[in-house]
């Protein structure tokens, strides 16, 4: 395990205790309001209270206007459409959103999902033939397609026309589809620019409602729809972990209350199944670490179709099938998961010296291609390291990389092309296709095309603001709350409090011990209460940590003082709130912040 290095945000008191008093909220919340780039009352109305109204106009997106034609004529002419999602959730509920609206405006759709495994990401060549041969006209993208010019000109030699509905960065030369709806267009002068795939769909499918509708106001029966498509969007923006700010949290805040009152009786079970019984509000990290990585299950193991039909059957009976089917794939996955989680694990510990290396290039043809994604990322976390992990299947493999800040791993891999047969993601994620015998030129390559070096990749813990356990009540844990949805570019703040002593024996959790729960209490006394204040009557905070059971039982075996990194929650069971402490990192005190806490 790499050490992390905290590292304290410092904040303007100044401008914090005045946009404290503006707001009338604790000078804890308005440091963090800073923390996130909000400085003003204005800036903080928004970002607390996001409204629908400051969604930006669709038409601003490039191409909007030939794709909103293309589409309505082939609607009232009666010809055949295909939508060409993808496997994750973003393109699963990208396909689901447009398949409900046609369904609604009375067409339907063929929809094609890749095999994950067969077929891999995006519009492919078969795929196309097939619809061309099935007489299909129109093809709609979503979530993918800007990279495919071979596939769209083969589409248009077919005499299919092709509106790509995306927002991952296009190909250089550009695809030279009918039209291009991308935030990421050269051209674009788009406003927002991180919209997720389903936020593009989204989009798209509101401008075709304004045409439907004659106006730039709805209609009533196409308001309703793009209300409870909400739930479909926040389903997909979430999961593909999109920055959670603009048009993104308006997306998810709106999105979550649709998806938690949703009629669709797959939905329905999604969220029950999410929800376990709990006694609260649906909230971002039900999707994130429960719906979300079900439903990808399903396509990671090949069987994308079956997720969406969960999410667009109106039948109750199928939806039962369906998330029995679901819950059996995903248990399947998370055993396969901790199969290569471990070998891998194994072979960092064996094979790399982390003192010298800036990546983690393995390969294996007994790893399942549809999970290598996961343990990628867990090895990222454990040993803070670009990682690729390759499923080789003969003389070719396909694999997942995952990166840390500051390493532009697609970059990275364009650096490296020489070895691929092909390559696509993003800054943190990616996928590539190799032979089997370029995996170590690759190995080679990416030392040299990584810049940072081993010593600089340290692990950092950023903390937003240094508390007391008296600062936290339930006032302050309700305001924190405003600060909800979380996810990329707005986690849950993370505090941490100095000095604390472990009250009682710590007790594992879990069915096999793998978290533990114990209580802190302060040892320095609080205001008011004096030097002679005995620790025993301070009190006492539960805290939880995840995934940590055996290692900080034994750091906390020692009896010595602690300093806590953590996330404050309010636990509602049995209708009472108590507080607890989602732990980050537990270590020995020290005296002072680190040096180098960086600035706002």
């Amino acid at each position: 395990m790499v050490e992390k290095k905290w590292s304290f945000a410092v904040v303007d008191r100044a401008v914090r205790d005045r946009l404290a008093t503006e707001l009338n909220v604790s000078p804890i919340l308005a440091g963090l309001l800073l923390n996130r780039g909000v400085s003003t009352a204005d800036e903080a109305a928004r970002f607390l209270s996001p409204r629908l109204a400051d969604l930006h106009d669709p038409f601003l997106l490039p191409d909007m206007e030939p794709a909103v034609e293309r589409i309505v004529r082939a609607v009232r002419n009666g010809e055949p459409i295909a939508i060409c999602g993808d496997y994750d959730v973003d393109g699963l509920s990208s396909t689901a959103l447009f398949v409900e609206f046609f369904r609604r405006v009375g067409t339907e759709v063929q929809t094609y999902i890749p095999n994950r495994i067969e077929d891999g990401y995006g519009l492919n060549a078969t795929a196309v033939n097939r619809l061309a041969n099935a007489s299909i006209r129109l093809i709609i993208t979503v979530d993918n397609g800007s990279s495919a010019g071979e596939e769209i000109e083969l589409a248009s030699a077919r005499g299919v026309d092709v509106v790509v509905s995306d927002h991952h960065p296009p190909s250089d030369p550009l695809p030279r589809p009918l039209a291009l709806v991308n935030p990421h267009h050269p051209a674009s002068r788009y406003p927002f620019p991180h919209l997720a795939g389903v936020g593009v769909a989204y989009k798209l499918i509101w401008a075709i409602s304004q045409n439907f509708s004659r106006s730039r106001k709805l209609s009533p029966e196409f308001r309703e729809f793009m209300l409870e498509g909400l739930a479909l969007v926040a389903l997909g923006t979430i999961s593909d972990v999109v920055p959670l700010h603009g048009e993104n949290r308006v997306l998810a805040k709106f999105g979550l209350a649709a998806l938690a009152e949703s009629r669709r009786p797959g939905i329905r079970r999604l969220v029950e199944r999410a929800l376990r019984g709990e006694e609260e509000a649906l909230r971002a990290e039900h999707v994130a670490f429960r719906i979300g990585p079900a439903i990808n299950a399903v396509g990671r193991l090949g069987q994308a179709e079956s997720g969406l039909r969960l999410l667009t059957t109106g039948s109750s009976v199928e939806a039962d099938t369906l998330i029995a089917d679901l819950e059996s794939a995903n248990r399947r996955r998370q055993e396969i998961e901790r199969g290569i989680t471990a070998t891998v694990r194994d072979r960092v510990l064996a094979e790399v010296d982390l003192s010298r290396a800036r990546a983690i290039v393995l390969a294996d043809a007994g790893w399942h291609p549809g999970v290598v994604g996961i343990a990628a990322a867990r090895a990222v976390d454990e040993f803070h390291r670009p990682t690729i992990l390759i499923a080789l299947n003969g003389k070719t493999g396909r694999g997942s990389a995952r990166s840390i800040p500051g390493v532009n791993i697609c970059e990275a891999l364009g650096r490296c092309r020489q070895h691929l047969i092909g390559y696509g993601g993003h800054a943190y994620a990616a996928g590539v296709e190799i032979a089997a015998d370029s995996v170590e030129g690759l190995r080679h390559s990416l030392q040299e095309a990584i810049l940072s070096a081993p010593a600089e990749m340290l692990k950092v813990l950023d903390i937003e603001a240094e508390v007391s356990l008296n600062d936290l009540n339930q006032p302050l844990l309700s305001e924190l709350e405003r600060l909800e949805p979380h996810g990329a570019g707005n986690r849950a703040p993370l505090l941490a409090t100095r000095e604390l002593k472990v009250a009682g024996e710590p007790r594992p959790m879990g069915q096999d011990g793998r978290h533990l729960t114990f209580y802190v209490r302060g040892l320095a006394p609080s205001a008011g209460e004096g030097s002679t204040g005995h620790p025993a009557s301070r009190p006492a905070y539960r805290a939880v940590a995840f995934g940590r059971g055996e290692s900080y039982r034994r750091l906390l075996a020692t009896g010595r003082p602690i300093d806590l990194a953590f996330r404050p929650r309010l636990n509602r069971w049995g209708g009472n709130e108590r507080i607890e402490l989602n732990v980050e990192e537990v270590r020995f005190c020290s005296p002072a912040p680190d040096s180098d806490s960086r600035s706002n």
